[in-house]
């Protein structure tokens, strides 16, 4: 397979980005620092299990805690939450398992200072079930992240940089604008795969649907 630079946007991208870096890593033309990196793959509506990777719908908190708001007393919309068990060896210890953010547009565009953000650990019994009444008017569509686990190649885009180079090198030398034997020595190189999928927050069935 040809390299590619579209950004992993679901199951087949994601699919062919591992496949191309199996061959890659089993062609031996990578021997850089191969650091561990989960990602996501997004599904339309509530996730199975509230306290995983969401953006929008309802978040993972205790229905008696006090909602969120802005200094004149509006409730904040939910944007997303963040879930982190699955993630702990790479994250290390945090305050808590799934981070919460909340705000409103222009927090979210262009103040992010202006975010609020609450930690809330696994193991909530009694679940929010709404937001409130003003902020659902502002509510984003739900969406929630099946996460995977592949790698990140730190030196892999110097090679894929390397790689552009040849082939633009090839293209020259048969448009006859680079003479042959002019002592330049072609190198290309691709990037590896990763552990295929794990679920998010101990969800193995949400991780098999949204990968079929």
């Amino acid at each position: 397979m040809e390299p590619g630079g579209e950004i992993v946007v679901g199951p087949e991208s994601l699919a062919i980005n591992e496949q191309l870096r199996m061959e890659a890593f089993v062609g031996g033309r990578y021997g850089g620092e191969r650091l561990p990196v989960d990602v996501f793959v997004w599904a339309l509506g509530e996730p199975p299990n509230p306290a995983m990777t969401k953006i929008g719908g309802v978040p993972y908190r205790p229905r008696s805690a006090d909602w969120p708001h802005d200094s004149a007393g509006k409730p904040l919309r939910f944007i997303a939450q963040l879930c982190f068990a699955d993630s702990a060896d790479i994250s290390g210890q945090l305050p808590g398992d799934v981070l919460l953010i909340f705000g409103d547009e222009d927090a979210l565009v262009v103040e992010p200072n202006r975010l609020a953000f609450e930690w809330q650990s696994l193991g909530i019994k009694d679940l929010t079930l709404e937001v409130p009444q003003i902020a659902q008017k502002e509510a984003l569509t739900a969406y929630y992240g099946v996460i995977h686990r592949t790698e990140d190649w730190p030196s892999g885009l110097n090679l894929l940089k390397c790689g552009i180079q040849v082939l633009q090198l090839h293209t020259c030398v048969d448009r006859g604008e680079v003479p042959i034997g002019s002592g330049i020595v072609s190198v290309a190189a691709l990037a590896p795969r990763g552990n295929l999928a794990r679920q998010g927050c101990g969800i193995a069935d949400a991780a098999s649907e949204a990968l079929a």
